[in-house]
């Protein structure tokens, strides 16, 4: 056997397993979203060029119950589906044509682009919505290929069905008429290919820009706990924006692990912290009169031994005298960044001085220098408020 044949064989082996494991490939799209988001991977917030791929699309919060009947709804047909295909293929009972394939082709793609509908809007952010379209595309040329086959091996019969029945999106037969006519049908099928997603990816866009316009302009009040602690006779507010999660009993949860702490402890830790105060003086000289607090995932509640420490970053602004809490939006355009501080081990318990870890400071000047960790700073503020406006 030559070297082109293996390389033939080992391409035919690599599609085959492709085809076997659609359902898992056809979901791989998130996978970026997974890395980009859950697993948080700094670089994607590092860049404007980048960033805006974790905005929320979807406020998650608010649909996760419709999404998690979607994804049930979804995997549940996508079983039955294929249950029918696989128990005709081996009783040869040949082309199947009952039951949900009635009034869908390919109802074992629309089973997985409802439960992946399902997925985008219970983590809501845009990579994964732009993930949605990926996938409905793949899923559009792997139908068009299982088509073709059975074409050649049903013909007429699978050619009187393909015309009664809706095939994946309806008004897709619409738009394939259109690209077997002349000049566009001379195309080479790569350049068709291409263009065809090109085109879907600007739909995606264009949608998911929409609605995020679309919710800052309806945007209510800013989605915060908001206290107002006194710190050597200055006041300064102290905002949380609902991650994690905000629940009725003002505790604050992590949405992964489920573990809640008080927000009233975290407040009262805060304000007896001498090192705190000590951190915040000199940013006082500078405006500063609010104090925006970012967890991270994961990483922000410790427990050790009984006790429960607290990691967080704290970023120092001058919001501006006079402006209010109106919405979001006006939030970022109003508030003027001054430092960051990284709090590590913070004690959330009746101690003289919580702090157990480092407080690490940086001013705006520092920042600015390291053009990364302030526009890290921005955008996760923007993505943070992106979930609620």
């Amino acid at each position: 056997m030559n070297i082109i044949e293996k390389i033939g064989k080992g391409i035919v082996y690599i599609i085959t397993a492709f085809l076997i494991l659609e359902p898992l490939w056809m979901l791989t799209p998130f996978v970026g979203f997974l890395y980009g988001s859950v697993l948080n991977v700094d670089f994607l917030e590092s860049s404007k060029t980048s960033s805006w791929l974790l905005l929320f699309v979807f406020p998650p919060r608010r649909f996760m119950v419709i999404g998690l009947f979607l994804v049930t709804i979804g995997i549940t047909f996508f079983l039955i589906c294929a249950y029918n295909i696989y128990m005709a293929k081996l009783f040869k009972r040949g082309l199947v044509t009952t039951g949900i394939y009635r009034y869908f082709r390919h109802p074992q793609y629309i089973s997985l682009i409802v439960a992946g509908f399902g997925f985008v809007i219970m983590w809501g952010r845009f990579i994964s919505y732009l993930s949605l379209f990926i996938m409905i595309y793949l899923y559009y040329l792997l139908a068009k290929k299982e088509e073709s086959i059975c074409l050649l091996r049903y013909g007429k019969a699978y050619e009187e069905y393909r015309k009664r029945i809706i095939g994946i999106v309806p008004g897709v037969d619409f738009f394939e008429k259109i690209l077997k006519k002349k000049p566009l049908s001379a195309l080479p099928k790569a350049i068709t290919i291409l263009s065809v997603f090109l085109f879907v990816m600007c739909i995606a866009l264009a949608s998911g820009f929409t609605i995020l316009k679309a919710r800052e302009a309806f945007s209510a009040r800013l989605p915060i706990i908001q206290k107002e602690i006194t710190i050597d006779s200055k006041k300064i507010s102290v905002i949380i924006p609902r991650i994690p999660i905000l629940e009725k009993n003002q505790g604050i949860r992590l949405a992964f692990w489920k573990k809640s702490i008080s927000a009233e402890k975290l407040f009262k830790s805060i304000k007896s912290s001498k090192r705190i105060k000590n951190s915040l003086e000199s940013f006082f000289e500078m405006g500063m009169d609010t104090i925006f607090i970012i967890f991270k995932p994961r990483i922000s509640i410790i427990e050790e031994r009984g006790n429960t420490f607290v990691n967080f970053f704290m970023v120092p602004m001058d919001t501006r005298t006079g402006f209010t809490w109106s919405d979001a939006k006006g939030f970022r355009k109003n508030c003027e960044i001054k430092g960051l501080l990284k709090v590590e081990r913070m004690l959330l318990a009746n101690d003289t001085e919580p702090i157990k870890g480092n407080i690490e400071v940086r001013a705006v000047k520092d920042l600015k220098q390291d053009k990364k960790i302030l526009t890290s700073i921005e955008t996760k503020i923007d993505v943070i408020l992106s979930r609620f406006y």
